[in-house]
């Protein structure tokens, strides 16, 4: 997994992990998301949300698709090293945004990112520290 950041842009790029995916960001956000619901658990993602149509993907037709249940989020990976790199809210939701796998940042995002735990499982609130 790799890591840019464009100084003179301030983007972001997040790469899955053979590079075929390529999600450019227009900053860091301050605060990901630990979610422990059924699949986020699986996924073992942290989530930096933001606005569907706010970053750009880059390889597009290397992506795959899974959306469950209420079908409200569509979760993309990697067709070739299946990395999960985002999810998007989908019409029937009535949101527009995306979640996107800071994972994908390497093992060292900044240190100032607060990681907020999310029970997503049961109650639908955040677990406090």
């Amino acid at each position: 997994m790799q890591r840019m950041i464009d100084e003179k842009n301030k983007t972001v790029e997040l790469k899955c992990h053979c590079g075929e995916v390529k999600l450019v960001l227009p900053h860091i956000v301050g605060e990901v998301t630990d979610c422990n619901c059924s699949i986020c658990y699986r996924y073992a993602a942290l989530w930096g949300y933001y606005e569907k149509n706010s970053y750009q993907v880059v390889g597009k037709k290397k992506l795959q698709s899974y959306s469950h249940g209420d079908k409200n989020i569509i979760f993309y990976s990697c067709n070739n090293c299946m990395c999960i790199t985002h999810y998007e809210s989908t019409e029937i939701s009535g949101v527009n945004i995306a979640g996107i796998n800071f994972r994908l940042y390497a093992s060292n995002f900044p240190a100032s990112t607060r990681i907020r735990k999310f029970d997503g499982a049961v109650t639908w609130q955040e677990i406090s520290d």
